[in-house]
């Protein structure tokens, strides 16, 4: 507990450095690009127009209470946006040590600064994303919904999730050189056994319990539930989250700060 409580020490004193690089970070992210900040945009659309190409025209998907192809690109993006920022953290996480070294030797940021960094990076981008998604629904003829009141504390959860998960790869990453292609391998397999672009209620029975197994399933469920449907998030999965969330942060954040020392000499 002592460790743990000490990398909460640490993420508070530097509070400030962890908002001002951030900040630095995403005017970096794109500079020199012909589209700059416009692929914040530019690929969630591109992935919206494949799963439209592969579920509305090749497999003629049909989903419960949706009506028209524009309904169903709001309900695919709903899906799209968190796992994006999903991905993001977890690829990121792999190679954050290697190519913040420069950072480390120097001692100009703690290490335990690093994944936290990484995450509000993400969440950032995500965030740009659920404001164009809610936007698209006020156009479409949607409601603003109490419901929505639940996006913040969403992604005040998602922060805690994402972070131990960063903190765990992170630390892997510098140990498994190969962790890089395995984890794009991982992530581009979440996606497409994650209800982006059908519902859990399409799933057979006999399979339903691989999606408690699937990160990105919480995610969608707790961000889609209460944009689309106007309600909280189930209890079902909000009781499996919750501790999951703790307890993910919990067991990054000590794992990382008892291999400080050897990270810091392998990176």
């Amino acid at each position: 507990m002592r460790t743990f409580i000490n990398l909460l020490k640490v993420l508070f004193d530097n509070r400030r450095i962890i908002a001002l690089t951030t900040l630095i970070e995403l005017k970096k992210r794109h500079a020199g690009s012909v589209l700059g900040p416009a692929w914040i945009i530019v690929y969630p659309a591109l992935l919206l127009v494949m799963y439209l190409f592969i579920y509305l025209a090749v497999f003629k998907v049909k989903v419960t209470g949706i009506h028209s192809p524009f309904e169903y690109s709001l309900f695919v993006l709903a899906g799209i946006i968190p796992y994006l920022g999903f991905s993001e953290a977890l690829n990121g996480s792999v190679l954050l040590i290697s190519q913040n070294r420069h950072l480390i030797a120097n001692v100009i940021l703690p290490m335990e600064v690093l994944p936290v960094r990484l995450i509000c990076i993400a969440l950032v981008s995500q965030c740009m994303g659920l404001i164009i998604l809610m936007t698209m629904l006020c156009l479409g003829g949607g409601m603003v919904s109490w419901a929505w009141l639940w996006i913040p504390p969403m992604l005040v959860l998602e922060f805690f999730f994402l972070a131990g998960l960063a903190y765990i790869f992170s630390a892997l990453g510098v140990l498994l050189k190969d962790l890089t292609q395995i984890m794009a391998i991982v992530t581009l397999f979440l996606l497409f056994i994650s209800p982006v672009g059908y519902t859990r209620e399409m799933v057979p029975p006999q399979l339903r319990i691989v999606l408690y197994f699937n990160p990105v399933y919480y995610l969608v469920e707790c961000f889609r539930e209460p944009l689309l449907y106007g309600h909280s998030p189930s209890m079902e999965i909000m009781r499996i989250y919750i501790p999951l969330c703790g307890i993910l942060f919990f067991l990054g954040g000590v794992m990382f700060k008892k291999t400080l020392h050897t990270l810091s000499d392998l990176a």
